[in-house]
């Protein structure tokens, strides 16, 4: 399911603000935050990827791969909102929350 995010401060999104406390997160769980990273995970790893924010342009470039795992949720955003909620300035397309547990 792909949402397309309207407000920076969308609770669905709250995990990608720990990207400012260099995305550990407490339940064991972590953020990759580029897309190399991203499609090795994808194509690579048995790693449950719970959802994926990145622009359009991600999307519509790694459809295919995407499909060929179960990625619950699909976040659109410009790469300025992406700014806005993690803190800083966005080098890449999209980042991904990743659960640490095959």
């Amino acid at each position: 399911m792909r949402v397309t995010i309207e407000n920076i401060e969308d609770k669905r999104v709250k995990v990608y603000h720990a990207l400012r406390d260099k995305g550990i997160l407490n339940d064991g769980s972590f953020i990759a935050d580029s897309p190399k990273v991203v499609n090795l995970l994808l194509e690579k790893t048995d790693i449950k990827i719970e959802s994926i924010l990145a622009t359009r342009e991600y999307f519509e470039m790694h459809q295919a791969l995407i499909d060929s795992r179960e990625v619950p949720m699909l976040y659109e955003a410009s790469k300025e909102q992406m700014s806005r909620i993690v803190g800083h300035k966005i080098h890449h397309n999209c980042f991904d929350a990743c659960k640490a547990s095959c």
